[in-house]
């Protein structure tokens, strides 16, 4: 009856012959069902119509007017509008590929369906594929592409070297797929792959050839034909194509892996025993592809000026790369333009959102590209826009670190174990000991700085000639050795306990032959003295002034090498904790973790806790007894040089 229907009667024609064939049935409750389905029988030959109306126009090139293209759009807006607004647009679109019969290869997917969106740019994307026979590579990209509307694409197996040239199909903006291209593999003559080259380079084809006039000079003239382009060109093949074709392409492979083969024999086994799901609808992502060729197809990318001063001038492949990686992030902002702003131009403006969707597929893309795993050079560039520079760092440690060894020496908490515990800066804490103010807040910025050399240099039991050489290189040129050993003095009157452990521990260390870690590193006294550089002149209380031995080594080994240590048992726990989390340990600074994380304030937020906490405990394994309170500083920004606090970014 739908054939008799749809063999070319008016639509009053048909529904009055169903609504008569209707009426002959007696119960209601059947007459309801049967309206019901002719109403979907109905739109479905609407859709036909519209699309059999829509070939028939490109095949007799016709261009719709702005006015009817407009009108179009509306029509198809309330068929695509909950596809398009979806936020999770493009794992639907995984998830309806993987409903067709494809197992995993997500990369490759996303790539092909980005590329196939791509065709109504000005340079499409061009992907190759490739593996070995029967590796699912031209299966997959089938696969994907039947989410893109017939009318989209001309499929080729083989072809005569001209057909390209004297068909009078139109080209522009469509995705031509040739599967197996065996034809075009490192031939360097062949006709059809130059032509090929030309459209993907070019946009165009323009061919020359003679036909029969009779009232010509020779009895011939000469013909141009132009074949209009731009096209996304989709190649798979198991070898190599000629490399002036495959350096314009994008290069991926099909996996290969066990796993993906194990997967696909169960897929295989499934649909040999009828366990399959129904072949799904796919009509409304047809349409949404529709919707999209009728709107704005013009995009700008804000922050790809940044990107591109990054590019390694090493790399030149990367120069022709970088375009497509750039086409890339503005069709997936042209497939997202519901959920996209447009400018006053009306051109979609892309987000660091189809930015991080071209991260994850170029990442194994230029891998293939330099031949080997991504370099740091190339994965600094493509993480460069879309990620920040979270810094944690120990504040103080080296100070803490010395109260906790004080502490356990005099059996009490340590001046400074107290000012820590309550939450103080250790400079301004120094600087009410040296000046006797009792109010954290009465301290002056001038004093504070003044306190900071003392810290650094006298925690590890700096004489007074040391001393005074550290401040006038370092801090103060004009400084006189009478202030430099006053402040030295007044700093370990205000620390006396500081002062004890470093003269007891000290001459522990010289009875033992060795000075040690927390974790039990050791280094042991060289007894005789090569020279006289080896004798310590700032240990008055050493009557034998003892060669090979350091009193400031003594003490600085056990609180520099134990906060090593703490550094080192934090790096283990971040490996651990961030390998399910968008974040990269990227360096170390002293005793500062360099991360890499995205720019999204929640996410950056959620990783900076749990980094933090893990800093934490590696310090408490060290320290078990020691407070925490600030003991690691979040800061986040564009790269190391400019970050600033995580809370007033996230604040701001």
């Amino acid at each position: 009856m739908v054939e008799l229907l749809s063999a070319g009667a008016t639509p009053t024609v048909r529904d009055a012959f169903v609504t008569g064939m209707v009426a002959r049935f007696p119960d209601d409750f059947t007459r309801q069902g049967l309206k019901a389905t002719w109403r979907e029988i109905a739109e479905e030959l609407k859709r036909n119509a519209a699309n059999a109306a829509r070939e028939r126009a490109q095949a007799a090139n016709f261009e719709m007017t702005p006015e009817e293209r407009s009108a179009e759009r509306d029509r198809l807006w309330p068929l695509v509008k909950e596809l398009a607004e979806a936020s999770d647009l493009m794992a639907r679109v995984i998830a309806q590929v993987h409903s067709l019969g494809v197992v995993g290869e997500t990369h490759l997917v996303k790539l092909v369906f980005i590329a196939g969106v791509s065709r109504l740019l000005d340079a499409p994307i061009n992907p190759l594929v490739k593996g070995a026979s029967s590796g699912g590579k031209s299966f997959v990209s089938q696969q994907t592409l039947r989410l893109f509307p017939p009318e989209s694409m001309l499929m080729l197996t083989t072809s005569s070297p001209l057909s390209l040239v004297y068909d009078s199909t139109p080209l522009a903006h469509k995705i031509i797929c040739v599967y197996e291209a065996t034809q075009l593999q490192a031939d360097e003559t062949s006709v059809a792959a130059m032509l090929l080259r030309c459209l993907i380079s070019e946009g165009k084809i323009i061919h020359q050839t003679t036909v029969e006039a009779p009232d010509a000079e020779y009895g011939r003239r000469t013909v141009t034909i132009v074949r209009e382009g731009p096209i996304s060109l989709l190649i798979t093949t198991t070898g190599e194509l000629h490399a002036e074709n495959e350096t314009r392409m994008l290069s991926i492979r099909v996996s290969e892996t066990r796993s993906q083969t194990t997967g696909v024999l169960n897929r295989l086994g499934d649909r040999a025993a009828g366990n399959l799901e129904p072949m799904p609808d796919l009509s409304v992502f047809h349409d949404l592809q529709r919707w999209l060729a009728l709107g704005p197809t013009d995009v700008v990318v804000p922050f790809a000026p940044q990107l591109v001063s990054q590019v390694p001038p090493h790399l030149v492949r990367f120069r022709r790369d970088i375009q497509q990686l750039l086409t890339f992030i503005k069709a997936s902002a042209l497939l997202h333009q519901a959920q996209r702003k447009l400018d006053p131009d009306g051109r979609v403006v892309a987000t660091l959102d189809d930015y991080r969707l071209a991260y994850e597929v170029f990442v194994p893309i230029l891998g293939q590209v330099t031949g080997r795993t991504v370099t740091d050079g190339v994965r600094a560039v493509i993480n460069l826009v879309a990620s920040r520079v979270l810094a944690l760092d120990y504040n103080q440690i080296e100070l803490r670190a010395a109260a906790e060894f004080v502490s356990d020496w005099c059996g009490q908490p340590s001046i400074l174990r107290q000012a820590f515990a309550d939450g103080l800066d250790a400079h301004t804490a120094t600087a009410q000991r040296m000046t006797g103010k009792v109010r954290p807040e009465d301290v002056t910025p001038e004093e504070r700085q003044a306190a900071k050399p003392c810290n650094f240099g006298l925690l590890y039991r700096m004489g007074a000639r040391g001393f005074f050489n550290y401040l006038r290189t370092s801090f103060e040129p004009d400084i006189t050795y009478e202030e430099a050993s006053r402040r030295r003095d007044l700093f370990f009157a205000g620390y006396p306990d500081l002062a004890r452990w470093q003269d007891e521990y000290s001459r522990h260390s010289r009875e033992c032959g060795f000075t040690s870690t927390i974790a039990g590193r050791r280094w042991h006294w060289e007894w005789n003295a090569k020279s006289e550089e080896d004798v310590d002149p700032d240990a008055p209380f050493y009557e034998d002034q003892l060669a090979g031995f350091n009193g400031a080594l003594a003490v600085n080994l056990p609180i520099q090498g134990s906060c090593a240590e703490v550094m080192m048992l934090a790096l283990a726990r971040l490996h651990t904790v961030l390998r399910d989390q968008p974040a990269s340990l990227i360096a170390t600074v002293h005793d500062e973790a360099v991360l890499l994380v995205p720019n999204d304030m929640q996410v950056a937020g959620t990783i900076a806790d749990i980094a933090r906490r893990e800093m934490v405990a590696a310090f408490l394994d060290v320290f078990p007894n020691a407070p925490t309170l600030n003991l690691v500083d979040p800061k986040i920004g564009r790269n190391w040089g400019e970050t600033q606090s995580l809370t007033k970014w996230l604040d701001g």
